[in-house]
């Protein structure tokens, strides 16, 4: 869920996964909806990718889980925020 110009290069990449499960540790079912947010590198006229700017820079994923639980996806590392504190 990232800029395809960005993902091509491999020392970019960052592989997310994970698994799924409730409280005690115990399976949750399938098919859980995942909603990731993208915050990544800056465009070429340094502004930082965001839902708050529109158009063709609004990088969120979607997707489900599999029948277990799991789910993966590509992202590239994360920038740290200038303007505000991360909290």
């Amino acid at each position: 869920i990232a800029p395809e110009d960005q993902l091509l290069i491999s020392s970019n990449r960052l592989v997310v996964e994970g698994l799924i499960v409730g409280r005690n540790c115990e399976s949750v079912g399938t098919k859980i909806l995942i909603e990731p947010w993208y915050a990544g590198l800056p465009d070429t006229q340094g502004n930082l990718y965001s839902p708050k700017v529109g158009g063709d820079k609004r990088y969120r994923g979607r997707f489900y889980s599999d029948e277990c639980g799991k789910f993966q996806y590509i992202q590239t590392f994360p920038e740290i925020y200038q303007q505000r504190d991360i909290r």
